[in-house]
């Protein structure tokens, strides 16, 4: 199952850094890209949901620019929280373990209070245990944090990204408006493997 949920991008050791020259970063966003495509053909039937929502997860880092960090902030672990019951958690934390996003570690982190979500950098939000975390989605509505959801009613709330079962599939919607007025850029490669992209309504 793993083999099939991690992405052949990035391995452990694999910094997915943007920018960096040489083929091998040339090469990256297309591996990415691929990971997503396979990921979107896997029926979950027969597999694991969360691993392959986790798998999502740690791939979506790939299409997402954060405003520019500090120093101070690159020696810090790269935060991916998790509102929602051990068990999500610990499915989600096997599949990503041991993964780096811009040079920095993952941690997964089970998130149980408004502090902890602004702590994060992606907050996935499970459905496991009811919904009722709209505290969480508003402490974070203007920081730099990717909002990962799915409840029918993610994206209204202010979600950025809402997973969805379709045909047996894990396919998302996204809420692009939201994701810019957090300071997040999502890539037009993402926005295309989206069912469906919200975006701000423009002017006459």
């Amino acid at each position: 199952m793993h083999a099939v949920a991690t992405s052949p991008s990035c391995g452990p050791a694999d910094t997915c850094r943007p920018g960096r020259g040489g083929a091998g970063s040339r090469l990256r966003p297309l591996w990415a890209l691929l990971g997503l495509l396979l990921l979107a053909s896997v029926s979950v039937r027969g597999a694991a949901e969360y691993e392959v929502k986790a798998a999502f997860l740690y791939n979506f880092t790939k299409f997402v620019q954060w405003p520019q960090t500090g120093e101070s902030d690159l020696q810090k672990p790269f935060v991916i929280g998790v509102a929602g019951p051990e068990t999500v958690v610990r499915q989600i934390e096997a599949v990503i373990a041991g993964r780096t996003v811009l040079s920095r570690p993952i941690a997964v982190r089970r998130v149980t209070s408004t502090e902890e979500a602004a702590g994060s950098d992606v907050l996935f939000l499970s459905a496991q245990d009811g919904e009722g975390k709209e505290d969480l989605i508003g402490a974070v509505r203007k920081a730099h944090v990717l909002t990962v959801g799915e409840s029918e009613r993610f994206s209204e709330l202010g979600g950025m990204v809402t997973f969805a079962l379709i045909d047996g599939r894990v396919r998302f919607s996204i809420n692009q408006e939201a994701a810019e007025k957090a300071g997040l850029k999502i890539s037009a490669q993402l926005l295309k493997l989206a069912t469906a992209v919200h975006r701000e309504p423009q002017g006459p």
